[in-house]
Parts: structure tokens; C-alpha cells; sequence
């Protein structure tokens, strides 16, 4: 995708900082609810190859929501079946997808997906400026912000009505706002892409997960050959064993029972593992009387979950509704987002520790002691 990026306006009722699921979202419920000047601001071009996940069969009601089942290109991702796990013991248990009245899910090529995303944000008018950046903000004389933004080096301001953070963690507009994150672990993925053989028997349709003493594996196969394989651990784990490095997390994945299998016989794509942040936290506070925050800038789940899109997803028809009913005049609606933010990270909270409670057979690791003991 190469889109022509329109000059950018001097005002706009809302701009988004951040053109991911959430920022996306988010616009397309506020188009649909008829509030359509908005600016979408994303600092890449959406070229760059993403880690992905797997969404069950019940995304298409999240896709429906926002009127995207139809246009929604099933070709460019693989089917999911479903999942297998070795989560407490070393058998492999399955769960599977054949009797979901919806169908089959997807093992999401994340990179193709954010792309169509854009172009659909486009496709209804919107706004949406790549290779631009989020610099700064300020409080504009009577009402709303100005941003300051950057594109191709040049030096940009505009006014908002109202404001959205949807940069993921690192939240810099809201930042700036003077919000803070509780960061409740520090969680990190080591992950790579690799080229598998077809016929490759360690994956088919269904996701891998894989319990081991330092962490968990994940691995899911993608289009065109391809296989997403992650390790999820604490920093100082990730950095003791080196799995920053290709050796190091080779060795890690050849002492698997069940991703090795995968990891043994595939080729990799880059140079070392890609390394993302994935620490469970919240942003206190994710809104204000002009701005809001949502998606990972609002809160971040531990990838346990499986939770990252249908969050991005959810929230951001959260948020566009508030926002709606805010640049109405009410802002009550805005209190109401952000206790759904703070509610839904506490009911998340639980789940974790239930699930990681299922794991008993590393008593001693410190991956699991921290995860049983919050």
C-alpha cells in the first residue's frame, strides 16, 4: 500500500495518535456514528512485518460491529482449527473449533491486517497520515489541544476538539498529559518468524502452547509458508538466557518437547529474534476532559490472554462512543469509559492468575513463582 497522504488540516474535531487496531477502531465507530472529521496519525507505513495472533471464530461479530465482516480478506490469513497446549503437564491437550457455529478462525497475518485496516479507515474518508509522528502537545486558548506533529521532516500543528492515544505502551501523548503506567510485571517476547515446509508436522491449523520452566512457547503458521514462533518470560530471563540472540533461542526451543519439533527443521527470517514488550500495566488515568486512551496505551495484557485485538477492538467502540457523546456536551460518558478500563484490567488480573495457577511442575522457577504469587 502506498496511499497519497493528503495535507493535513489545520483543525479537526478529533486526531488519533496511532493508526493500529485500536486507533482504527476507534475511527471507524466514530464514522459511523457520524463524527467522520477525524485524523489518524501513524508514524510507520505499515511495511514493516508485525507479530500476530490467533482469533477465534467469534472476531467476526467483533468485524460486524463495525461493519468490516464483508470486506474482511479471509484469503490473506491462515485458518485456525483451533488450539493444542502442554499447560500443566506434557500431554497435549486440544481444543477445537469444528462445532463453533461461526466457523473457523484465523492466525492473522498481523502486517496485512493493520494494512487493510488503514485502507478501510481511508476508504470511508477519514484522514489517515503515515510516516508522521507525534511530537508534542499543548492546551489550545478556549478549548482543545494543539499537536504538534511531523511529517517527511516538516513541521506540523493542528488543532483537536478532542485527542486519542492509541500509540500503544509507550503512551506519549498521554504522557505528556500527565499520566503514568503501572507496569504489575515485565513481561517480554522473544519471537521469530521462520519458513516452514508444508508439510511440516509440528504445526498444522491449530496453535501451538508449550509450558517450560522459564516461560511459555507459542507458535501458529501463517500464509505463504511462513510460522510465527514466540518465547514470553520476564526481562532479566529473556536476557540470562540470551534469547536475544539466534543461538540462544535455539538452544531454548531445541529443549522443548513439542516446539522443537517445529524449530528444528524451519529457516530463519532475520537476523535475531524480534523482542516486544508485553508487561501487563494501566495507564492511571486513561482519560481527561479532552483526551482519552485506548487499546495498549490504556492497558496492556499479558499475550496469556489472547486478548490484544479483541481488546484493540472493543475499546475503541468504547472510546468513539464516549468520545461522540463528550463532543456533545456530555462528558459524563467519558467517566463511565474510564472505569471500564480500570474494571476490565481487574477481571483480567483474575483470569492470569488463575491460569498460571494451573501450572505446578516449577515450584522453584522464578517465571512462575512471581505469576503464582501475585
Amino acid at each position: 500500500m502506498t496511499p497519497t497522504d493528503r495535507p493535513l488540516p489545520l483543525h479537526v474535531r478529533v486526531v488519533i495518535i496511532g493508526g493500529g487496531p485500536a486507533g482504527c477502531a476507534t475511527a471507524l465507530r466514530l464514522h459511523q456514528l457520524g463524527v467522520s472529521d477525524v485524523l489518524v496519525i501513524e508514524a510507520g507505513q505499515y511495511q514493516r512485518e508485525r507479530v500476530g495472533e490467533s482469533v477465534p471464530p467469534d472476531f467476526r461479530r467483533v468485524l460486524a460491529t463495525l461493519g468490516l465482516l464483508e470486506s474482511f480478506p479471509s484469503e490473506a490469513h491462515a485458518t485456525c482449527l483451533g488450539s493444542r497446549s502442554a499447560w500443566g503437564t506434557e500431554t497435549l491437550g486440544y481444543n477445537d473449533f469444528i462445532v463453533d457455529p461461526h466457523g473457523p478462525g484465523w492466525h492473522l497475518d498481523r502486517s496485512e491486517f493493520e494494512r487493510w485496516l488503514a485502507d478501510s479507515v481511508r476508504a470511508r474518508g477519514m484522514l489517515l497520515s503515515s510516516n508522521t509522528r507525534f511530537r508534542d502537545v499543548a492546551p489550545n486558548r478556549g478549548s482543545g489541544r494543539i499537536l504538534s506533529l511531523e511529517r517527511d521532516g516538516q513541521a506540523i500543528l493542528v488543532k483537536a476538539d478532542f485527542v486519542v492515544d492509541a500509540g500503544g505502551v509507550q503512551a506519549l501523548l498521554a504522557s505528556r498529559l500527565g499520566a503514568r503506567r503501572q507496569c504489575d510485571d515485565q513481561m517480554l517476547v522473544a519471537a521469530a518468524f521462520l519458513d516452514v515446509d508444508a508439510d511440516a508436522v509440528a504445526l498444522d491449523s491449530l496453535t501451538l502452547l508449550e509450558a517450560e520452566a522459564d516461560g511459555w512457547w507459542y507458535a501458529a503458521r501463517l500464509p505463504s509458508g511462513r510460522a510465527i514462533v514466540a518465547f514470553s518470560s520476564d526481562a532479566d530471563v529473556i536476557r540470562s538466557r540470551r534469547m536475544d540472540q539466534v543461538s540462544g533461542w535455539l538452544t531454548k526451543a531445541a529443549a522443548t518437547r513439542h516446539i522443537a519439533e517445529l524449530t528444528r527443521a524451519a529457516r530463519w527470517r532475520h537476523e535475531r529474534p524480534i523482542r516486544l514488550l508485553a508487561a501487563s500495566s494501566v495507564l492511571e488515568p486513561c482519560v481527561g476532559a479532552d483526551w482519552l486512551a485506548v487499546g495498549d496505551a490504556a492497558s496492556s495484557f499479558d499475550p496469556i490472554s489472547a486478548q490484544g485485538l479483541h481488546k484493540a477492538f472493543v475499546q475503541g467502540v468504547a472510546a468513539a462512543d464516549a468520545i461522540n457523546t463528550a463532543l456533545q456536551g456530555d462528558a459524563s460518558a467519558l467517566l463511565q469509559y474510564g472505569l471500564m478500563v480500570r474494571t476490565r484490567y481487574a477481571q483480567y488480573w483474575q483470569q492470569r492468575r488463575y491460569f498460571y495457577a494451573l501450572e505446578q511442575r516449577w515450584p522453584e522457577s522464578p517465571f512462575w513463582q512471581r505469576r503464582q504469587a501475585a
